[in-house]
């Protein structure tokens, strides 16, 4: 009977940290830490961690996420003139994406590109925030 309930206590992980449920195969979510991945999509459910979670993927570098997670940050407001803004930044950064692929920018503009657009998100933000 011990043996039973030790066994069960080994194996019930699921409310442990770093649980991967289902398989890969079929896409099932997976939960490592503190972060839950969303099968198909890299964007963090916004409607619960709100704007600082997409400054803190600002301040990791990880811009496509964040342009990601402000995309439908916006469009949960139901605010159409910031979806608007939203979507012209998502433009420029495919623009800069595509540029800079290309080698059409230097070392100097890419990163003065790189960074208007990064400060544009954040002057969003922190318009969502008032």
């Amino acid at each position: 009977m011990e043996d039973q309930e030790k066994r069960k206590q080994r194996t019930r992980i699921t409310d442990s940290k770093n649980v991967v449920s289902g398989s890969n195969i079929e896409g099932q979510n997976i939960h490592i830490g503190d972060i839950i991945h969303h099968h198909g999509s890299t964007t963090p459910p916004v409607s619960q961690e709100g704007t600082e979670a997409i400054r803190q993927l600002i301040a990791k570098g990880k811009l496509k996420q964040a342009m990601e997670a402000l995309t439908v940050f916006a469009k949960d407001k139901g605010d159409a003139d910031a979806t608007d803004q939203v979507n012209l930044l998502k433009s420029q950064w495919a623009a800069y994406n595509k540029e800079n692929r290309m080698g059409l920018l230097s070392s100097g503009e890419s990163t003065l590109q790189r960074n208007k657009i990064t400060h544009r998100m954040l002057e969003l933000l922190r318009e969502f925030d008032e």
